[in-house]
């Protein structure tokens, strides 16, 4: 059994809600796939859309309302950071967008 603090949870579900807020206001995506994979000590959740994608710090001539300067993909760093994990994201133009939370988890024990 994994036991994961609030801390913990709370970071890693506003990170998760941060990226479909990103998909939904920036991906002009028709899927959105979400996966979990458990791995030893850590379980990794992955958000990844099939929308237009971008250049990190680039404002997207097809998407106006993207702001090069926004907070949202700092803010999902600093918030897997501060519980310990990371966050992975990969991205080109008109290949959509991948995001990969990883977090480490310590096994209870019985």
């Amino acid at each position: 059994a994994w036991v994961l603090t609030s801390e913990v949870r709370h970071n890693l579900f506003l990170a998760v809600k941060e990226a479909l807020h990103n998909v939904v206001k920036h991906a002009r995506a028709t899927e959105v796939r979400i996966t979990l994979t458990l791995v030893n000590h850590s379980f990794a959740w992955e958000v990844q859309d099939n929308g237009c994608g971008f250049v990190r710090g680039k404002t997207s001539q097809s998407s106006p309302d993207r702001l090069a300067s926004g907070n949202g993909m700092a803010n999902m760093h600093r918030r897997l950071d501060e519980i310990g994990g990371h966050c992975e994201l990969r991205s080109d133009p008109g290949a959509g967008v991948c995001v990969k939370f990883v977090v480490p988890v310590k096994a209870t024990e019985s």
